[in-house]
């Protein structure tokens, strides 16, 4: 006759690889009628149909987005930052260098003067008062520069006229400068050469025109801020 049963007891699986596992049980069996304990133990293979599932991946924890750097303040906007920035409220028309200060350049400036004379004159003719006008507005510009005016005439003539009438014409010139265009007076001196330095062959009336001279030539070194 059949007899009814309950059972207590303990299994174990153990997964060899992804399909294969190990599997035991231990158990203890009791009968209704019969009141007895039996113990019963199994061991088995067991093979799992369909791959295991791979455990979810544990969720990554976003990075916080950093904050957009504040950008630095320029306020003379000569590209440099104020905080680097050694020399602020540079006009924005100037080339800076990486410390925000003007960049220096140096730069030559020069003036020529050229005035001719008659045959045998001194006077300075009216066409040439611009040119001198001139001149003298670059000596009023730049007051640490001096003046050599230089004269010079044709060859006809002896060589004792001829340096007498250089000297005359070339004090010609500086008198229109000091007197008329208050250049100081010891900022202006004068030379004669005679007829001992032509430009131009005293052969002809042209050449000996253009022989009939004064010059003078002044410069200056300054600087200068570069533009951008």
């Amino acid at each position: 006759m059949d007899e009814g049963t309950f059972d207590v007891g303990l299994g174990m699986k153990r997964f060899i690889n992804d399909w294969w596992m190990l599997r035991g049980d231990f158990k203890f069996v009791n009968g209704f009628d019969s009141h007895v304990w039996d113990e019963a133990v199994s061991v088995g293979v067991s093979y799992a149909f369909g791959r295991r599932s791979t455990p979810a991946a544990r969720p990554v924890a976003a990075t916080p987005t950093p904050a957009p750097a504040v950008a630095e303040r320029d306020s003379d906007g000569d590209g440099v930052v104020d905080s680097r920035d050694k020399c602020p409220d540079t006009p924005r028309n100037l080339a800076v260098d990486a410390d925000g200060c003007p960049i220096l350049d140096i730069n030559q400036r020069r003036q020529e003067l050229l005035v001719n004379f008659d045959f045998d004159r001194s006077e300075v003719k009216p066409q040439y008062d611009a040119e001198i006008a001139e001149f003298a507005e670059f000596m009023q510009t730049y007051g640490n520069t001096n003046a050599v005016i230089e004269g010079h005439t044709d060859s006809v003539g002896t060589e004792e006229y001829n340096q007498g009438l250089s000297e005359r014409r070339a004090n010609a010139v500086r008198n229109e400068l000091v007197n008329e265009h208050n250049i100081p007076a010891g900022r202006v001196s004068t030379v004669g050469y005679g007829e001992s330095r032509p430009v131009d062959t005293n052969s002809t009336d042209a050449g000996r025109a253009n022989n009939r001279r004064i010059e003078a030539v002044i410069s200056v070194e300054i600087e200068e801020q570069r533009r951008r």
